[in-house]
């Protein structure tokens, strides 16, 4: 599958990289939920700190909740508001969900009911009701405290370490530099415009 974006200059011009504490933990999610890949080879240490952690945190909390938000290869946006900047903080991310619009949040969780269309009843209720986006909210607080946030000032040291490391390469070398090593079918091609 070949996914293409395209930016106008404007678009490259106003572009930054951020540190997202909630899109890092709705990946982490994602990862946990599915049985172990061979693709995770860096994130085995972590998987092995965390699995029972995910194990007791799913014996408690309703991430079916969540899961149904994140249909492969698509996620509801609400779940990961854009950053504001470097130093956005979770609880930031928290508030920002909590006050999305709830028309938003409608449109997002049709677009869920559509990829997944056996979604149970009760996880249909909860997505339908005014209180969905608190209800996501208070889930993700849970699943932070106790899948990441023990673990944040290491990861967030690595992060903003990559930021770094980016921004240099834009600066030097360009965009296609700056992407390179993100994703292993990601990659720059510079358009005719």
């Amino acid at each position: 599958m070949t996914l293409r974006i395209a930016v106008a200059r404007e678009d490259v011009m106003t572009s930054r990289f951020a540190i997202s504490p909630l899109w890092e933990l709705t990946q982490s999610l994602r990862v946990l939920a599915r049985p172990p890949a061979g693709d995770e080879a860096a994130l085995r240490p972590w998987l092995a700190r965390v699995r029972t952690r995910y194990r007791r945190l799913a014996g408690r909390a309703d991430l079916a909740v969540l899961h149904a938000l994140q249909a492969p290869n698509w996620g509801a946006d609400f779940l990961s508001p854009v950053p504001a900047s470097v130093s956005t903080t979770i609880d930031d991310l928290l508030a920002r969900v909590r006050a999305t619009p709830t028309g938003q949040v409608d449109h997002e969780v049709a677009e869920a009911l559509r990829r997944r269309p056996g979604m149970a009843p009760r996880v249909r209720r909860i997505l339908a009701s005014e209180r969905a986006a608190a209800y996501c909210a208070d889930l993700l607080a849970e699943a932070w405290q106790a899948l990441l946030e023990p673990e944040w000032p290491t990861l967030r040291a690595i992060l903003e370490r990559d930021v770094i490391h980016r921004a240099g390469q834009l600066s030097s070398k360009g965009w296609a530099a700056a992407l390179a090593g993100l994703h292993p079918q990601l990659r720059w091609q510079p358009g005719s415009r």
